[in-house]
């Protein structure tokens, strides 16, 4: 506990999680506030009727977690990554071993701690995600009525916590690659590369059974409400898994991201 009370207070005192959550609130802000002013400007009845329905509780909720999902998740990868890289950078990990502090242990809770800042980084954009929601609703004219109904709030919880393992199974990604090359720059960069290679490959049919089982594409899924056909983004349908499927998946990556980790850190030489 000890080591965990010290690796949150490290990481409370650095700018960079105030950094990232502000870059997340203010996209998630001006997302739903561009949806509100643009009610009564398309021109196009079609077009007009699905952002009414994006505004429209609870599917609002869904819209937020998925953007919070894709867009936190990629962050959270640069903030891992960023976290882990400059301990080695510092000479953090060095001084921690030094005092016969395991590496495993290390990784373990120093991802804990990233772990639970991400948690609280979730809450607090999804929280601000529903005020921007609910003013670009009232700005579009679109009723909120949804937004209290008690059957939804029930199952925003688990709506939540399903977004957080996704933001963590990405953070895990780049906390990982950056332990391996003991580089923030590195596991940045890896991270990203990753999510835009995902993103691209979806333009080629055949590969959307293997994408599924992607690191992003599982991370994206643990809020998907069917195992159905979904629509990629570019008009075709593409498979998903399912959302409890997708969340084994996410589980086991950051297990297998954690191996890796601390794996890395024990083979790692490190001069006292």
């Amino acid at each position: 506990m000890a080591l965990l009370r010290m690796s949150l207070l490290k990481l409370v005192r650095r700018p960079a999680p105030y950094i990232v959550f502000a870059i997340l609130a203010a996209i998630l802000v001006l997302f739903f506030l561009a949806l509100g002013f643009s009610v009564g400007q398309t021109g196009e009845a079609m077009e007009e009727l699905q952002i009414q329905v994006l505004l429209r509780f609870p599917t609002a909720y869904t819209l937020l977690a998925g953007f919070v999902l894709s867009f936190g998740g990629l962050l959270a990868a640069a903030y891992a990554a960023a976290v882990i890289g400059a301990d080695w950078g510092w000479g953090t990990i060095r001084a921690v071993i030094a005092r016969g502090e395991s590496r495993v242990r290390y990784t373990v809770v120093t991802y804990l701690a990233i772990g639970l800042v991400l948690l609280l980084g979730v809450v607090a954009s999804f929280a601000i995600g529903v005020g921007a929601a609910l003013l670009a609703a009232n700005i579009g004219g679109v009723s909120t009525d949804g937004a209290t109904d008690p059957d939804t709030l029930a199952t925003l919880p688990e709506l939540l916590g399903r977004t957080w393992l996704g933001v963590a199974q990405a953070g895990a990604i780049g906390f990982a690659i950056a332990m391996i090359f003991k580089s923030q720059l590195a596991g940045i960069g890896a991270a990203i590369a990753l999510y835009f290679a995902e993103t691209f490959l979806r333009l080629v049919p055949t590969l959307d059974e293997v994408l599924m089982y992607f690191p992003y594409s599982v991370s994206s899924a643990v809020i998907a409400t069917t195992d159905e056909l979904t629509d990629g983004g570019f008009g075709d349908a593409v498979p998903t898994l399912g959302a409890n499927t997708a969340v084994l998946w996410s589980v086991g990556y950051i297990v297998a991201a954690l191996l890796l980790a601390a794996l890395a850190a024990r083979r790692a030489q490190i001069t006292q």
